[in-house]
């Protein structure tokens, strides 16, 4: 699960880097749709009341996936400051719901 928390740290980097040299990316529009799904449902799963490791392995598993699509996106083409900014939130409302659920899986 930290690797693919990294992997989608490493993603955001080279999204600031690419956030500065256009105005926008479509594709990035719908993936972040896709991804605040994603966002919502870890955080659904994080609030409830019992976390099993097959939700932790299955946001080990998106994390990487998503990690991987961004950086794709990122490479197609730039994304705007908006779409960084909300990269940004998205992946930190992520990192808190898979911290939490971690540290409740432990528990």
């Amino acid at each position: 699960m930290i690797s693919s928390l990294r992997t989608l740290l490493a993603a955001f980097a080279l999204c600031l880097s690419l956030a500065a040299c256009g105005g926008g990316n479509k594709a990035a529009d719908a993936f972040m749709a896709d991804y605040e799904k994603i966002v919502v449902s870890a955080e659904a799963k994080a609030s409830g009341a019992k976390v099993t490791s097959a939700d932790l392995q299955e946001l080990g598993k998106q994390g990487g996936e998503l990690g991987q699509k961004a950086a794709t996106l990122q490479a197609s083409g730039p994304w705007s400051a908006d779409q960084v900014k909300r990269y940004t939130e998205l992946t930190k409302r992520y990192s808190d719901a898979t911290t939490k659920m971690a540290q409740k899986a432990s528990s």
